[in-house]
């Protein structure tokens, strides 16, 4: 083994596979020295060296190669073999005795130039071997145990197993070189596809980087460093922990075989603080083993900054705005007892009024989101009467069904509702009513003019409330349909109402759906649990 290590050492600008062949290249000449070394030795003894000198030549060579090969001279030393050897043994055959067997000699020649040289020395070595042998056979006379009756026989062998060998030779030349071509595709691919994750990974607008098994750090990207304060060298190598705080550190979201997202907080360079939203992720090898992890995060500071500034102004306004409020819906009401005020002023101040009711409506109604929103709301469950709420609503929208001459129907398990009907639930009164009051609003301003908004309430299995109108949702939005600030081109649209429809539908036990197409307009559909 430690011979080896050290024939290795002079084949370093080899591969693996021309190694070992260098390697096997060696032994074999070291039991060609040996054996010929042997019969040399035994020729002498008996008187006959000269009978067969080949034996002699071939081992008084072999050191010579050997030491070529030691000597780290691979890619001369196999030339030097094929040739020195056919000389060698071509050499033999002319002054000594020429027997059938030594053509298996040539024969281990072509294949050995086919395994160590290919082509280009196999076809050009059989060539002459084929030409020597036949010239050899009409010029040599003392052909000794040679049979000239075997001789096309021989010759027909020579020429089969030379052309199996160059022919394999060939094959194994072909697929290598497809091989090659093959992998140095993948090779560029590979590359490509590195250089562009490198891109993607260090152009990133989300700070990242990536660390070993231990949890030291391999990569920084330029997010991550303007985040921090650090460059990517002040941290390459060194563990992840540097960048959380200490009381943080031992919690599951940071443990190496964690992966998923969290909330957490960032120490820059400076010692600062920041709020980060962090996600990371393992990887692994190809046998499914951990190799390290990559960690993303964004910065959360100013984001919950502006999120509590807001927060603070909607509370200002909710509670400022309720005072001068409470003036707007008074007056018109204590005015309008005076029996001298003409039709047409009557008319502005309840305008007034109900523009001041909604006003009223839309801040208690944000008043309950935001305390659903925090998890402070506490129900307050009570008798309502489903009914009564839905012709209230109706009535509260008189004037806009009128712009948009749209008609009402409430249904009760298919059967119109009499005016006597009713329908006793327990539950949230205030926000049962916000949630159907918007959800028959919206149905009314999205229904072409001329058309029904319909009320079903189905009892059994369990209570249902649909709202259906003969308008579209646009495709665009369908996926967002429940989502904050989306709308659908309203000019007074604010894009809070059908998100916080299904808020409020959840806080009470319900689930808010829609379905729309344009064959039967839209349809929202408010389940009550059992």
């Amino acid at each position: 083994m430690l011979g080896k290590n050290r024939f290795n050492k002079h084949y370093s600008s080899l591969d693996s596979t021309e190694r070992n062949k260098a390697f096997i290249l060696l032994l074999i000449l070291l039991a060609i020295f040996i054996f010929c070394i042997f019969f040399s030795i035994s020729d002498f003894l008996s008187g006959h060296l000269w009978d067969n000198p080949g034996f002699f030549m071939i081992g008084a060579v072999s050191p010579i190669m050997i030491l070529l090969l030691l000597k780290g001279y691979y890619r001369i030393t196999v030339p030097a073999v094929l040739f020195v050897f056919t000389f060698i043994l071509s050499f033999s055959q002319i002054v000594g005795e020429f027997r059938e067997v030594e053509i298996l000699g040539f024969v281990l020649i072509i294949s050995f130039a086919s395994i160590y040289g290919g082509r280009r020395y196999s076809i050009p070595i059989t060539i002459y071997c084929v030409v020597y042998l036949t010239v050899l056979y009409f010029l040599k006379r003392d052909l000794q145990t040679f049979s000239q009756a075997y001789l096309p026989y021989s010759l027909f062998f020579v020429i089969l197993i030379s052309a199996v060998n160059i022919l394999n030779s060939w094959i194994l030349e072909r697929n290598l070189s497809q091989v090659s071509e093959e992998v140095q595709k993948r090779t560029r691919e590979l590359n490509a596809s590195k250089e562009y994750a490198e891109l993607i990974f260090h152009h990133n607008p989300s700070a990242a980087y990536t660390v070993d098994q231990s949890g030291r750090i391999l990569d920084f990207n330029m997010k991550a460093e303007e985040l921090t304060g650090y460059e990517k060298k002040e941290l390459v190598g060194v563990n992840e922990t540097i960048l959380v705080p200490r009381v943080e550190q031992s919690l599951s979201e940071y443990h190496f075989d964690k992966s998923g997202e969290s909330v957490g907080t960032l120490i820059s360079k400076e010692g600062k603080e920041r709020t980060v939203a962090r996600y990371s992720a393992l990887l692994t090898n190809e046998k499914g083993e951990i190799t390290g992890k990559i960690v993303s995060f964004t910065d959360l500071t100013e984001w919950r900054e502006f999120e509590r500034y807001k927060t603070d102004l909607e509370r200002v306004i909710r509670h400022d705005l309720k005072t001068p409020l409470n003036s707007v819906i008074g007056f018109p009401a204590i005015m309008l007892a005076d029996k001298n005020l003409s039709e047409e002023y009557r008319e502005y101040l309840n305008i007034i009024r109900n523009s001041g009711l909604s006003m009223k409506k839309l801040i208690e109604a944000s008043r309950y989101l935001y305390k659903i929103e925090e998890g402070t709301w506490q129900p307050n469950p009570e008798n309502t009467d489903i009914i009564a709420l839905l012709r209230q609503i109706e009535a509260d929208l008189t004037e806009l069904r009128s712009q948009k001459k749209v008609k009402v129907r409430i249904l009760i398990d298919g059967k119109r509702a009499e005016r006597n009907d009713s329908l006793i639930i327990i539950s949230e009164k205030i926000l049962i009513q916000m949630v159907l009051s918007n959800l028959i609003k919206n149905a009314i301003e999205a229904s072409p003019s001329d058309s029904d908004v319909t009320i079903e309430i189905s009892r059994l299995p369990g209570l249902a409330i649909s709202v259906h109108n003969k308008g579209v949702i646009p495709e665009e939005i369908k996926e967002r349909f429940f989502e904050k600030y989306v709308t659908m081109n309203k000019k007074s649209g604010t894009g809070l109402g059908t998100y916080s429809a299904r808020l409020m539908s959840r806080a009470i036990g319900a689930d808010l759906t829609f379905t729309s197409n344009e064959q039967e307009g839209t349809v929202l559909n408010l389940s009550f649990s059992s």
